[in-house]
């Protein structure tokens, strides 16, 4: 997209169209949400007073080249049969009971990343949206800010959108955060309320401070998945040493994604096994405990019946705590289970 700056040029340089798509690839890696940055350039250019011929060929080979850097998840797809799109396309498609509490939740966990100024513009931006247009970066800003906002604040009142998606909105936004200020820096009142804005996060980040250093008995323990997730990580990484002190090269299942994730990063072989627990597109293909003869099953409770068929009885070879603010969570076991000769 840096391209789009340089409308204004006589000519526009193919290594800018290069570039920008160079870009664009590599954020659709990192993102899929990035890939609405195509979609809301493309009106960007509509809005400059210029012919098609000029830009068009150019956005066209900008993005080819950020398809040919994005081409890895195409590959990964294919192999998957589309399965991980397929998940996050059905996962976009899910409805809530609650549209507003949706779409309240979205906006909280937006205000408390980036603060209230993002939500607070957004009227000023689309009343001055023919202005702002004028300038040319400006006008990149304007798109790929006001359009992927207004869509994600549609979709959070029909489904639940994780808190990350919305990124790519954000990183476009200051620069008209900045025109705006220019224009109201003179008011004290408005010099206050600009930086109180920025409360929300700051204190996120000192609460979360505070509580790491000093655990605040206002958040109750089951709920507290800071500390929680400090002691999975703990225990995953003993679960590993004693697995890996045994000496038996063997793979080790386990109920959920996130512990699959856990004991993967500890260098186990861990698979999630299917139709446990709900599913992810980066444990697949779905794997069952059926498909080898010996394995460690590491869980709180050794496997439903019909998930072990064929198995004997499991073997309990050790157990680790996951112990936080003093109590214990739960107790990952590591059972043993062979199919007999």
């Amino acid at each position: 997209m840096i391209a789009i700056e340089r409308l204004d040029s006589p000519r526009l340089s193919m290594i800018w169209w290069l570039i920008g798509g160079t870009i664009l690839g590599c954020g659709v890696l990192s993102k899929y949400t990035m890939g609405l940055a195509v979609p809301t350039g493309f009106v960007s250019f509509l809005l400059v007073s210029r012919r098609w011929r000029q830009w068009l060929p150019g956005y066209i080979a900008h993005g080819v080249i950020a398809f040919i850097v994005a081409s890895p998840i195409l590959f990964y797809n294919i192999g998957q049969n589309f399965e991980p799109l397929l998940f996050q396309m059905r996962h976009v498609a899910e409805k809530v009971p609650s549209s507003l509490r949706s779409f309240g939740d979205f906006v909280g966990v937006q205000v408390l990343a980036f603060g209230t100024m993002p939500f607070f513009l957004f009227p000023w931006v689309c009343y001055r949206a023919r202005r702002l247009s004028q300038d040319p970066c400006l006008r990149v800003c304007l798109c790929l800010y006001a359009l992927p906002l207004a869509f994600f604040l549609y979709k959070s009142t029909q489904t639940r959108l994780e808190g990350n998606w919305a990124l790519v909105c954000f990183i476009s936004f200051w620069p008209l955060a900045s025109e705006w200020y220019r224009s109201v820096r003179t008011s004290i009142h408005w010099r206050r309320a600009t930086a109180a804005s920025f409360l929300p996060p700051i204190l996120s980040v000192l609460a979360i401070v505070i509580h790491l250093i000093r655990p605040s008995p206002l958040v109750p323990i089951k709920a507290d998945r800071v500390y929680r997730q400090i002691a999975m990580n703990a225990a995953a990484a003993e679960v590993a040493r004693k697995i890996h002190a045994r000496g038996e090269s063997l793979p080790v299942y386990t109920d959920t994604y996130q512990s699959t994730a856990l004991l993967r990063f500890q260098l186990l072989d861990a698979r999630q096994i299917a139709d446990l627990t709900r599913p992810s597109h980066f444990t697949r293909p779905p794997r069952h405990l059926t498909d080898v003869k010996r394995a460690y099953v590491v869980m709180p409770n050794p496997l439903p019946e019909k998930f072990s068929e064929g198995f004997g009885p499991p073997e309990l070879l050790d157990s680790v705590p996951v112990i936080y603010r003093g109590e214990t969570d739960r107790t990952l076991h590591i059972w043993l289970y062979s199919k007999p000769d």
